[in-house]
């Protein structure tokens, strides 16, 4: 949103702002569960990537070099406030009140919750007081409002970066009423490119320009800098800012490749072709999301040394150990939750002889709880695969969303195939059919003694493969948490009886004719026993 005002300039002079990840066990309010802040990311990159589409072309926008003032603000992943965002904190009105802010580089506008502020949900509970406009002798009103986010009255007053920075007369949103995923911060800093954000607002001082180092973990800070490096020759690296007309207020570079571990995956330069490869960088999230041409890229990475020992003529085979998702015994509530069998299923998809599990109980990416030996989620994600898929890869194809993941083997010691679908997407429910017909055999994935393409389409685009029942297995979290440590599957929990005995994994049995109900954030094995796959005989 543009606004027309005059610039305000702050004091000149170096300041250190703290950069922290917010999470509060103090808040009477619920935090938004690990579910609904991928939902609210989702809705929000997918609003983003509409916005940016439509870039045009124009010259590279750089920093001015000239200006020497910088201010430093610590900054630091916001786990202790109930958030996976970054947060500073900053003192805002006459004498300061200390709010603590997500940064937003997606955002122009900042906003703070104020007094009056109504009852929940409208207004959540906030690490800080809430500011009191009454208070400050430097506040003024402007009527605004924005019903998106936060609605309330258009704002100035004095931002204190630090003892020796303050930006006078800094425009800012009074919210007395919110309506989005916000919990434990005061409100949110907008680094946005347009003129009502901080950086615009400083510009004047600072070029500008500003840099930050986001922290990995709750235990370490990083910082926010406003302005730029006196001079040339500072060690920087520059790459083109994209102008974008659609979405003026995000930061878009354009992505050329991409590196894992040092390694430059192969990709063809298509693959960032037609606008591809356009990238908006995204300050607020923790989350990077990649197309799934960049994780075919890097399925690539292993079938090319499948591809070695092959053309050798060795014995030797290809081993996937000590396979955990992160290192450092990965991360309590993720790794050893329902969400790690995202990653994990999608893993057991690579092509080699054995894949071996980092541990069987030990960390927080072992199979078993460490404490009480109970089987963590990924445990009964592992046995259906292992029960189910077969060692005969299937090509297959999915026509559809792209939140998708299908893969299809021969199945093990039965007849007829063995689908995994697995659906990223935590807001729409998929149904679709499984077809053997008008398939495309796609490169990289096929074993056997002979070709068979698997075609899976959404539902209303043909007809079923046959009319014969099979068997499905559905798993979902307990109570939709995507941290959950127990699993439902087929909407029973599943849990070792009172001797450790693993309970019987029991099938929903569908009339082939129907097709296969993929729900939100959820995981489907499916045995099709009537599907003529030639590979399979």
């Amino acid at each position: 949103m543009a606004h027309g005002f005059a610039r305000p300039r702050p004091t000149i002079g170096d300041t250190f702002l703290e950069l922290r990840a917010r999470r509060s066990g103090a808040s009477s309010l619920a935090a938004p569960s690990v579910a609904d802040t991928l939902r609210a990311d989702q809705r929000r990159a997918e609003y983003i990537l509409r916005r940016v589409s439509g870039h045009g072309g124009g010259a590279p926008q750089l920093w001015d070099s000239k200006a020497a003032a910088a201010a430093t603000v610590p900054a630091s992943w916001g786990y202790d406030i109930d958030t996976l965002n970054y947060v500073v904190t900053a003192s805002l009105g006459t004498p300061g009140v200390a709010q603590t802010m997500e940064v937003d580089t997606g955002s122009d506008l900042s906003w703070v919750q104020c007094k009056p502020c109504a009852a929940a949900p409208s207004c959540y509970s906030q690490k800080d007081p809430l500011f009191d406009p009454a208070q400050s002798s430097s506040y003024a009103a402007v009527p605004y409002g924005d019903g998106s986010n936060t609605t309330g009255v258009y704002s100035s007053d004095t931002l204190t970066l630090s003892a020796s920075s303050a930006v006078q007369g800094f425009f800012f949103g009074c919210g007395h009423a919110q309506s989005e995923l916000f919990n434990g911060v005061d409100g949110l800093l907008g680094l946005g490119r347009e003129q009502s954000s901080l950086v615009e607002q400083t510009a004047g001082t600072y070029g500008g320009v500003f840099s930050y180092c986001l922290p990995t973990k709750p235990s370490t800070a990083g910082y926010l800098t406003l302005g730029g490096p006196s001079g040339a020759g500072s060690g920087f690296s520059t790459t083109q800012l994209l102008p974008s007309p659609n979405a003026p207020t995000y930061y878009v570079v354009m992505l050329t490749g991409i590196s894992v571990g040092g390694q430059q995956l192969s990709m063809p330069a298509s693959a960032f072709a037609g606008g591809t490869g356009l990238t908006t960088i995204w300050f607020r999230k923790s989350l990077t999301l990649v197309t799934s041409t960049a994780r075919r890229a890097r399925s690539a990475t292993f079938s090319n040394l499948q591809g070695i020992l092959k053309s050798a003529g060795t014995s030797a085979v290809a081993w996937v150990g000590e396979a955990g998702g992160t290192y450092n015994s990965c991360h309590h509530l993720v790794t050893d939750a329902f969400v790690f069998s995202f990653w994990y299923l999608d893993q057991l998809w690579y092509d080699t002889k054995s894949y071996c599990r980092q541990t069987l109980v030990g960390g927080n990416y072992g199979l078993l709880n460490t404490s009480t030996f109970e089987p963590n989620p990924d445990y009964y994600s592992a046995l259906l695969w292992h029960r189910l898929m077969g060692t005969k890869v299937l090509s297959t194809t999915f026509n559809g969303t792209n939140k998708i993941r299908a893969y299809a083997h021969c199945v093990k010691n039965s007849e007829g195939i063995a689908l995994l679908l697995i659906n990223l997407d935590g807001i729409s429910t998929n149904r679709i059919y499984v077809m053997s017909q008008g398939a495309h055999a796609q490169s990289g994935r096929k074993k056997g003694s002979g070709t068979s393409d698997v075609h899976i389409i959404p539902v209303g685009l043909g007809e079923a493969a046959a009319a014969l029942t099979r068997q499905e297995y559905h798993l979902t979290p307990k109570d939709g948490n995507l941290q959950s440590q127990q699993l439902l599957l087929n909407g029973n929990v599943l849990a070792t009886d009172a001797d450790g005995e693993i309970p019987e994994l029991e099938p929903v049995h569908v009339e082939g004719t129907q097709p296969i109900t993929v729900g939100p954030y959820s995981i489907v094995f499916a045995h099709v026993p009537s599907f003529y796959a030639p590979a399979c005989l």
